[in-house]
């Protein structure tokens, strides 16, 4: 109640903040002078959307931790999330230098679930993946429909994660490197999230990952759930 309460008195300024700071960055009323002017509303819209995102994430896992977190399932063709995802990232994989392998997509990847959740495990996956890798490396995602499950694997050739790192990742607030001059910045909420919502759709998360080999993330939906809304 403590934390529904607070992202409510939290959202309603922020919302102004990202508004007001998307019409100055889009100078919908004409220039702003100074090149630093843009810059620095640019800087103010990024951050509010990022403290949006945080205040999200840390309501929702409250949620999922007290079971109250709600599943809104039904028929999915899980190429469609996969392909808005894969579009959404694939600009930022440009900007950090990385190349971007996408397979698998070429077929119907039916699943029941809620495409709103479905969208944030992978985008989560994706965005770690790219985070952690240098420029010059690669993340992919491939998709492959058995006969018993789907499974979508997402894997990045970046610094990866030792046994004793991985449990702590899984932690919420958890961080590898919690030094306070940390080169990655973050909640330390994403994967616990994603954990969270993949276990309220019945699938199941594998991570295979060593320090400096890179990372590989396998989400799983076993053929009763994938197929029990579509025959």
């Amino acid at each position: 109640r403590f934390l529904a309460n607070m992202s409510h008195e939290l959202r309603t300024p922020l919302n102004a903040i990202i508004g007001f700071s998307e019409v100055i960055s889009g100078q919908l009323f004409g220039a702003l002078g100074s090149g630093r002017y843009l810059e620095y509303a640019q800087d103010i819209l990024r951050s509010g959307r990022h403290l949006l995102a945080v205040i999200n994430d840390v309501l929702d896992l409250s949620k999922s931790e007290s079971g109250r977190m709600t599943l809104e399932a039904r028929p999915q063709d899980l190429h469609d999330v996969l392909a808005d995802c894969i579009s959404i990232v694939r600009e930022q994989c440009a900007d950090a230098g990385l190349a971007l392998k996408v397979g698998g997509l070429d077929r119907a990847l039916p699943v029941s679930g809620d495409s709103a959740k479905l969208r944030q495990i992978f985008l989560n996956l994706l965005s770690n993946a790219i985070k952690f890798t240098e420029p010059g490396g690669q993340v992919s995602l491939l998709a492959d429909l058995s006969a018993d499950e789907i499974a979508v694997t997402i894997a990045d050739t970046g610094i990866g994660m030792d046994p004793e790192d991985l449990k702590v990742a899984f932690e919420p607030f958890g961080q590898v490197d919690n030094r306070l001059e940390r080169r990655y910045e973050g909640t330390g909420l994403g994967l616990p999230l994603t954990k969270a919502l993949i276990d309220l759709h019945g699938g199941s998360l594998r991570i295979d990952s060593a320090r400096g080999l890179g990372t590989r993330a396998t989400v799983r939906f076993a053929k009763r759930q994938v197929l029990a809304e579509t025959g």
